[in-house]
């Protein structure tokens, strides 16, 4: 049995604590690897996506303050929020939001193919570029992500699990160790993740 434990603040601002057990261990806290609900379950507690999908299936701004499209549908101008920290205190940029689309393309994303779509994107996968043409960043809070042709619903995708936004560079930690105890800028931070105990603090 693995337990979920969060702490946060109740109206009275009487400090609780909430215990979920779940039937199996989070495999992962990497977003773009998971392939079981237990990860799933905490992942969404610790980061956001720059778009979100409403009751009625409309897409809306969620770290994004906002979005334009060109005439013909390929590309898309984002700017995003300037309120937004991750819980190390860092401020979102757009070099966090291009940082995970870069690795949405990577080899080990389950979502490579999708994203593929941005122009670019298969001279990086293969090697022969060491960026992505199409994800231009225009300033610290805003970018523009080119496709090779119009698909209507790619504002979609950036609202699909597995798009949760990471800090640049993993904000100089390696890899291993960021995942070991991310940040994101989701509702909860972690305090403790071991192998049958997830402790998660309100942010």
């Amino acid at each position: 049995m693995f337990a979920l434990i969060c702490s946060f603040y109740s109206h009275s601002l009487k400090a609780e604590i909430y215990r979920k057990p779940l039937p199996n261990v989070a495999k992962t806290l990497d977003p773009i690897v998971f392939s079981d609900v237990f990860s799933s379950t905490i992942i969404n507690q610790l980061y956001d996506r720059l778009f979100d999908i409403d009751e009625l299936n409309n897409v809306k701004s969620k770290l994004a303050s906002g979005w334009e499209v060109n005439s013909d549908g390929t590309k898309y101008n984002i700017c995003l929020r300037n309120d937004v920290v991750f819980h190390d205190g860092k401020v979102l940029t757009s070099d966090d939001v291009a940082f995970t689309l870069q690795r949405l393309l990577s080899k080990k994303s389950v979502f490579s193919s999708e994203f593929s779509i941005i122009k670019g994107a298969r001279a990086f996968q293969s090697g022969e570029q060491k960026a992505v043409r199409g994800i231009q960043i225009n300033s610290p809070s805003c970018l523009t992500i080119e496709l090779e042709k119009p698909f209507p619903i790619f504002i979609n995708m950036l609202a699909a699990l597995r798009t949760e936004i990471l800090p640049f560079q993993f904000h100089g930690r390696s890899e291993e160790d960021f995942f070991k105890q991310p940040v994101g800028t989701g509702p909860f931070k972690i305090l403790k993740y071991e192998s049958t105990t997830v402790r998660l603090s309100w942010e």
